[in-house]
């Protein structure tokens, strides 16, 4: 199972990619809440397809990075860096 670790005000914080599709913002509706300004209310979804995760970009002002390129829609696996605004996020496996 995957797992996204990011860190908030310095907390750190761990979520198993459990449910098939997981939102990330800065809105409180979202699974991922990530409060800055750097990041869109409704910024990105991470998805299951079949047996793959993948990251899509919800048209957000400053985009989604994996492992440092731009994205638009990109899978997602054990080691990979992603970056929503200010937050790096490290994608593990369980």
């Amino acid at each position: 199972m995957l797992q996204l670790r990011y860190a908030i005000d310095g907390e750190e914080k761990v979520l198993a990619l459990s449910a098939p599709q997981i939102r990330l913002g800065r809105s409180a509706e979202n699974h991922v809440v990530l409060p800055d300004y750097s990041v869109s209310r409704r910024h990105a979804v991470i998805r299951r397809t079949g047996d793959e995760w993948w990251v899509d970009d919800l048209q957000s002002t400053n985009g989604v990075q994996v492992n440092e390129a731009g994205v638009e829609s990109s899978p997602i696996r054990a080691g990979d860096q992603l970056k929503i605004g200010i937050f790096e996020i490290g994608v593990f496996a369980s």
